[in-house]
């Protein structure tokens, strides 16, 4: 009786220990698996930003399906398009006035990019007839491109399927990045900014203007799209960096 107790124990015991080893290892497993799926994530990543966006030149940019409307200004044409009961500039403003700046200070890229302006001088660059876009021009852009509560949207991004920053990028020009499709003829080009006398990640970001300031001397609204920014779609940031200009009718 003694040996049969000690043996059924003994039994119990290594059940209990095989199925804790079992469990530890699917345990492991997952925990391995999760990480081996946010290591490949990470250098997905790397490769993408390391990887150069095919060359381009001013003018391709556009959707070749969309039809787009036009004005001329200060020697330039520009090309508009309309989106819900929003007419914009479908590039960015490239005018030359004091506090802007060519990336790189090189006029090939004011040709591709626009120039890049502080906020005092944005908010008198757009042509007459046109204005630099306030908060909620920018907020009803969004909601046009992707209906329903903006509080719900992943992000002014273009790095999943559905939201505003994929439907508004142009399909060439951004480094590393193959999702966009552009389809409102809004053919945004990542111009980069100029900030603390640095011109910083043309090929993976942009920055437009609001007219809004943030009740700050110091700063304004501006809103960002990156190559896989996610966060808000209105930010502030110091009047004094250099940004892309679109002008609204």
């Amino acid at each position: 009786m003694y040996i049969y107790f000690m043996t059924e124990k003994v039994k119990d015991t290594v059940i209990t220990i095989i199925l804790l080893l079992v469990a530890t290892g699917v345990f492991f497993a997952g925990i391995g698996g999760l990480f081996w799926l946010y290591v490949t994530d990470r250098l997905d990543r790397i490769e993408d930003r390391l990887t150069d966006a095919a060359p381009w030149s001013a003018g391709e940019q556009f959707n070749s399906g969309i039809d787009y409307g036009s004005f001329d200004y200060e020697g330039q044409t520009y090309r508009t398009v309309k989106i819900g009961e929003q007419t914009w500039m479908a590039e960015n403003l490239n005018v030359k006035v004091d506090n802007s700046w060519c990336y790189d200070d090189d006029g090939d890229n004011c040709l591709k990019y626009g120039r890049l302006y502080n906020w005092d001088a944005a908010m008198k660059a757009c042509p007459a007839g046109w204005r630099l876009p306030d908060n909620a021009d920018w907020t009803a852009l969004i909601e046009f491109v992707t209906p329903g509560d903006l509080a719900e949207l992943v992000g002014f991004d273009g790095s999943s399927s559905g939201i505003p920053g994929e439907k508004l990028k142009s399909k060439i020009g951004w480094k590393g990045y193959k999702a966009a499709t552009d389809d409102y003829g809004f053919s945004a080009v990542p111009g980069g900014y100029y900030s603390d006398e640095q011109y910083r990640s043309a090929g993976e970001i942009t920055y437009w203007w609001s007219s809004v300031d943030d009740d700050d001397e110091e700063e304004a609204y501006n809103v960002p799209l990156g190559r896989m920014y996610q966060g808000d779609i209105l930010i502030a940031d110091n009047k004094s960096d250099g940004n892309s200009v679109r002008c609204i009718q």
